[in-house]
């Protein structure tokens, strides 16, 4: 941008490089800033509350800043997470004073997570740089990638500046990883009734529970049984613990367990009672029809063996035999519509969401600038664009070919001709602001510079400037170079 000769094929080639980097730090995971909008607290009372809030460091915004008491050379920052996550890099972005050479105030910092109730160092006493992202800017960003990933339910900064004269400033205080979902809750399985006698390693309990996590999904979890408290020779009901068997991938804080009650009975009939009582205990609403219609068909004969005349036992047990087994193969009847229809509507707003912004940036070019015939198709594709946006039933397709024919349309926009020195300025310039608005999604990583809105449109202003000069028959050839020279 700076380069006033610059030609085309080095424009392309910059080009090219930011979309490479965009696309590998999308693939880093690292577009997900987990501290944005956290809690934070700081030591030290902001110079400027206002102006310079606590919350400025985790707000997402490059160009708000939190700055400290002029008085202290200290500081403590700490970040109370929403949940539990796994943090593989963090970030750091200092305020760097020009008039003060661009040196850092960070010469000792300390970064640690709070895990388990305990704090663990993750950057032990490290000085940060003293070199800006680019010239002339005041952002310094640091990036310490953690040799192995650490949970943390609590980030803790701390910074010591060797100059007591000067406050701690920073602009953003990020972090990249992934939330480590939490046991909510343990669904209990159905019953069992055994008979009396029945020893504990012969019980049929079940090898799996349904936990339920606290980001709304639920996971089959192994269990494994406790005998504690279980008496064989007595009948009675007895509730069995399960110790929740968790992966790398699931936490359980708060020790949750599974539970399952055993019904130990002393004869056939009351086998057989207690297995029509747990039949009636339940809803058919939350079963499957197939699956209830079992239930249904058994209980109906257990209770025709239990209201016979003739007393029969070999008859209870197998109305006993069979109604249980039709109530453990009870299948729950859950409505996945409306989960089925979030995920839906969630993936196809982001194709539209793609597809909005690069008609925003079709809308901001100048027709005027480009030949008839590379506008038109760029108008043909526009236009086909926004029919898709205002259609409710457009398929992820419509969406995506309409934005492979719009991005191919502007890629082809030729330039009008002009002087020697319009064949490259405006060309230059103009493919530069085109590629650089396609890739604005990309700008949320702490280091990537920002350009102040009044000073691009300033930038612009003189852009068309020069073309206007460019384009008059009598135009001052001494006034078109100074134009460039300003641009």
């Amino acid at each position: 941008l700076q380069d006033i000769t610059a030609g085309q094929d080095a424009v392309d080639a910059s080009a090219q490089r930011i979309k490479e980097a965009r696309e590998k730090f999308l693939e880093s995971g690292a577009e997900k800033n987990i501290m944005l909008r956290q809690k934070i607290e700081a030591g030290s009372a902001s110079q400027n509350e206002s102006k310079y809030p606590v919350e400025a460091m985790v707000d997402g915004d490059s160009t708000t800043r939190y700055a400290g008491d002029d008085r202290q050379n200290t500081l403590t920052v700490t970040v109370e997470l929403d949940g539990t996550y796994r943090i593989d890099t963090l970030y750091v972005q200092e305020f760097l004073e020009k008039n003060d050479g661009y040196k850092t105030r960070g010469d000792e910092t300390t970064i640690e997570a709070l895990c388990g109730g305990e704090w663990v160092t993750l950057v032990d006493k490290k000085a940060l740089k003293s070199e800006p992202d680019q010239d002339g800017q005041s952002q310094g960003t640091n990036i310490f990638e953690l040799k192995e990933p650490a949970n943390a339910d609590a980030l803790r900064y701390q910074f010591k500046n060797t100059d007591a004269s000067k406050r701690i400033t920073l602009y953003e205080l990020q972090a990249s990883g992934e939330r480590i979902p939490s046991v909510a809750g343990v669904e209990e399985p159905a019953g069992i009734t055994v008979k009396e006698g029945t020893a504990f390693s012969e019980l049929t309990l079940p090898e799996e529970v349904t936990a339920t996590l606290d980001d709304g999904t639920s996971r089959q979890l192994p269990a494994e049984w406790s005998e504690e408290g279980y008496d064989k020779d007595t009948p009675g009901e007895y509730t069995l613990t399960g110790t929740l068997a968790l992966g790398d991938d699931i936490l359980n804080p708060q020790g949750m367990t599974a539970s399952l009650t055993v019904t130990v009975v002393s004869s056939v009939w009351e086998r057989l009672d207690a297995a029509i009582s747990s039949a009636q205990s339940k809803d058919p609403e939350d079963y499957t029809e197939e699956s209830w219609s079992a239930v249904q068909e058994a209980l109906d004969a257990a209770l025709k063996v239990k209201d016979a005349a003739d007393v029969d036992d070999q008859a209870a047990e197998e109305a006993a035999d069979a109604l249980e087994q039709a109530i453990e193969g009870l299948v729950r009847d859950v409505d996945r519509t409306r989960l089925e229809s979030s995920i839906s509507g969630l993936e196809k707003r982001t194709v539209i969401k793609e597809l909005e912004d690069l008609v925003s940036q079709a809308e901001k070019l100048d027709p005027s600038l480009y030949t008839e015939d590379s506008w038109e198709r760029v108008q043909t594709a526009l236009d086909a664009a926004r029919a898709v946006l205002a259609d409710p039933d457009a398929a992820q397709a419509d969406c995506d070919n309409a934005q492979e024919a719009l991005e191919e349309a502007m890629d082809a926009l030729e330039y009008l001709p002009g002087g020697a020195e319009m064949r490259v300025i405006p060309g230059t310039a103009a493919a530069v602001r085109r590629r650089t608005a396609a890739g604005s999604r990309a700008r949320s990583r702490p280091g990537i510079p920002y350009m102040r809105h009044g000073s691009w449109h300033c930038w612009e202003l003189r852009l068309q400037l020069l073309y206007w000069h460019g384009k008059k028959e009598t135009g001052n050839r001494e006034k078109l170079i100074h134009e460039g020279k300003v641009i």
